[in-house]
Formats: structure tokens, C-alpha cells, sequence
């Protein structure tokens, strides 16, 4: 087989294997702190040996290594690809870091400390917000929001117990629990209508708080009009935003159709804004200066908050004065 092919294989298998995280991080990092491949003409350092009971995965390892690849940017990529799969099949970080491309370094480095349950490995992450949600990752896994207090920046610390709790409400079928969530996160509103999915109608028509009640009703009767394809179901939803969305959605669904919307160009989806109970038809809900997609994943800050760190200064004002919006001044 041609080394090429073997190449394409080498990429297909591990693509496969980390499928979901990988592409969730390539569009969050937006290429910021991607490095562009090199060829140093240095030779690269043998890698530790594998034990016996290591659970190697042979087609992840060329056999002949990548030393015979003529391409510069090629041979380069298979020495990543293949450092990646040795860190993969040993468990072991230490492989991850002769990996040349930072973003992917990254990548690496939080698969397997998330998968090791190791803080102090996400520690080595090069890029902040890539060790946070790796630790916040080790919280969700573990089910202990203890975890989330080793996130350094408070925005992402409260959503990581957030999550934990929404977890919990879920599991005990307690809408009460999924009320008291901080709304500045998908996973209240995701929450709250999980529940009403599971339960009906009625759940929804126990909450008291009007604006809650028509959060829970609009989620819900979304979910009977997308899966029915009725819009007159849209037609009971009391939020504006909701009703748009629920109608789109219906119209899209009976031209099959992907029910994609994104009507303020912020790059998120109408959907995800309902969930975020950030404005589809706003591409700056909290008017800070900052749109909610760059808020949540460049800076992983609060969309919802034009001062997302409490310091009395507005997020977009900090942006241009280059501080961390992230802590305190």
C-alpha cells in the first residue's frame, strides 16, 4: 500500500475515534492558536516504549514510521497523527506533547487527562479555556462539583456546577431543581424542557413564575410541532421568539429539511439561542459590545452579562483595552 494511502487511513481511523470532541474543538478554537506545520529537519524523538498489556492500536502506528515520507507537510502530519494514536492506545500525555500543531497538541492533552481524570494534566494545555473545559469535563464525569472549583475563571467555574445540577434534576425528575439553575447556560432551559417532554403539559403548568412557565410551554410545544409537523402548536407558544423559531422550524421539517436557523448571523443557531435564553434575532443579547458567539467560544464569558467578571467595567470596553474579561481588574 502506498504511503499516502496509509496516511489517509492513519487520519480516517483516528478522525473516527475522537469524531464528536474533535470537531466541537475545531470550531471553537476557530484557528486561533493553530500553529503552521513546520519541517525542522530534526529527527523526532523516539516515544516511550509500550508495555505488554498497553492496549496498543496497531493501525493507529505505521509500522515503518513516517521517515520515508518525502512531503515535508505530510511527513509532519503523520508524525502527529501517529503521537496522537500512541496516546490513545498507552493513556499517556507524555506522547501528546511531540505533536507540533498547537491547536491539535491541545486536543490531544485533553482527551487523555479528561479520560485520566487528571486537573493537573488539563494544567498543561496551552490554551486557557481549552484546560478549563477539560477540568469542567473531569467535573461532569465525576459528578462532583468540588472539581469545578479548580476552573480559574468564574463564568465557566458556575457553569460546570450548573451542569452537574442540571444532571441531577434530571435524573430525579425534579422541576423544581432545574428552576433554581442559573439561566446564563443551555442546560437550564434543556433542563426544564426534558422534563416537560417526559411528563406533559402539566409539568409545565405547575411552575408559578410566568416567565419560567412560558419557557417551559414554548420548548415543549416546539418539540410536539417539530416531531408532528403542525404549526398550529406554535400558534400556543406566548414568546415571540419561540413562536418565529417554532414556525420555521415546522416549514423546514415538511420541506425535509435540516431546521437550521440563524436569523441574527451570529453564527448560532436559532435553537441553541432559545436554549441559552440568548436573543436569536440579537446578535448582542446583553448589548456589551461583544456577540454571543464570541462570548461563548472565544472567551467563554457571560452572554447574558455585560460585565461577566463583576468589576464595573462592560465586557466589550475591556476587550478593547485588552484585559481579561474573565477576572477582575
Amino acid at each position: 500500500m502506498e504511503d499516502k494511502t496509509k496516511i489517509v487511513l492513519v487520519a480516517i481511523g483516528i478522525l473516527i475515534l475522537m469524531l464528536v470532541v474533535f470537531w466541537l474543538m475545531m470550531v471553537m478554537d476557530r484557528g486561533n492558536n493553530v500553529a503552521t506545520p513546520v519541517d525542522t529537519g530534526k529527527t523526532e524523538p523516539e516515544p516511550p516504549q509500550e508495555t505488554a498489556d498497553s492496549g496498543a492500536i496497531p493501525p493507529l502506528i505505521r509500522e515503518n514510521g513516517c521517515g520515508g515520507i518525502a512531503d515535508a507537510k505530510e511527513r509532519l502530519m503523520c508524525q502527529n497523527m501517529e503521537a496522537m494514536g500512541r496516546a490513545v492506545a498507552n493513556s499517556d500525555p507524555a506522547y501528546c506533547q511531540q505533536i507540533s500543531d498547537a491547536a491539535y497538541r491541545d486536543h490531544c492533552l485533553r482527551v487523555i487527562n479528561q479520560s485520566l481524570g487528571d486537573v493537573e494534566g488539563c494544567r498543561t494545555i496551552g490554551a486557557k479555556e481549552w484546560e478549563n473545559v477539560c477540568i469542567m469535563e473531569i467535573a461532569h464525569n465525576k459528578a462532583d462539583p468540588a472539581v469545578c472549583d479548580e476552573i480559574d475563571y468564574p463564568y465557566t467555574g458556575k457553569k460546570c456546577k450548573t451542569q452537574i445540577s442540571a444532571d441531577a434534576a434530571k435524573l430525579n425528575n425534579d422541576m423544581a431543581g432545574c428552576l433554581v439553575l442559573p439561566k446564563a447556560s443551555n442546560f437550564r432551559n434543556l433542563c426544564i424542557w426534558t422534563l416537560a417532554s417526559a411528563n406533559g403539559v402539566d409539568a409545565c403548568n405547575t411552575i408559578e413564575n410566568t416567565d419560567d412557565k412560558n419557557v417551559c410551554l414554548g420548548g415543549y410545544y416546539l418539540g410536539v410541532a417539530r416531531s408532528t409537523s403542525d404549526a398550529s402548536y406554535c400558534q400556543q407558544i406566548a414568546l415571540d421568539a419561540y413562536k418565529k423559531t417554532c414556525i420555521k422550524v415546522v416549514n423546514a421539517v415538511r420541506a425535509d429539511k435540516e431546521p437550521y436557523f440563524n436569523s441574527d448571523t451570529d453564527n448560532l443557531d436559532d435553537l441553541l439561542e432559545l436554549s441559552l435564553n440568548t436573543d436569536p434575532f440579537s446578535n448582542d443579547t446583553d448589548k456589551d459590545g461583544v456577540d454571543d458567539n464570541v462570548e461563548l467560544y472565544d472567551f467563554h464569558t457571560d452572554p447574558l452579562n455585560p460585565d461577566t467578571d463583576g468589576d464595573g467595567r462592560i465586557d466589550g470596553k475591556e476587550l478593547k483595552q485588552e484585559k481579561d474579561i474573565n477576572v477582575p481588574d
